[in-house]
């Protein structure tokens, strides 16, 4: 059961998308979610798995509800996870307050480090482009690091 499990996950085509950037799920990943807000712990698993509320991903499986999959800056690029941590034009003054070490070279270095992923989940967070998380406290939960006990 395991194994056909891992095989239709590893081949779904939204994850093929991340799969050479994360790591495949596994049970230690569970212990490192146990002290996070599940907002943030939630977006970092979307994230991953390419299944996040982006319009990318809704245009695939709600067309009539996202009806382009651009970017709603610009519309020019398909808005994914890898275009909004890392290229999107519009994000470009956010992505800045919180990557403050410069430039990131792609999403295996995000998603490898836990520090810069759940920064990459905050980020995300915090451009509120994932209607699902409306009523949750964006404000403190999408700070930067650092600033979180300033708010």
């Amino acid at each position: 059961m395991k194994g056909e499990w891992e095989k239709r996950w590893q081949a779904h085509q939204h994850v093929r998308a991340y799969f050479t950037c994360a790591p495949p799920p596994h049970k230690s990943h569970i212990d490192a979610h146990s002290d996070r807000e599940k907002a943030l712990s939630s977006i970092v698993v979307q994230m991953k798995t390419g299944k996040i509320g982006l319009d990318s991903y809704l245009h695939g499986i709600r067309p009539e509800e996202a009806p382009s999959d651009r970017c709603r800056g610009y519309l020019t690029d398909r808005e994914t996870v890898c275009h909004v941590l890392l290229d999107c034009v519009a994000c470009r003054a956010q992505r800045r307050r919180y990557w403050k070490d410069g430039i990131l070279n792609g999403l295996r270095e995000i998603f490898t480090d836990a520090g810069k992923t759940i920064t990459a989940a905050r980020l995300i967070l915090s451009l509120a482009l994932l209607n699902q998380y409306i009523r949750t406290n964006r404000r403190t939960l999408s700070a930067p690091e650092g600033e979180q006990d300033q708010q």
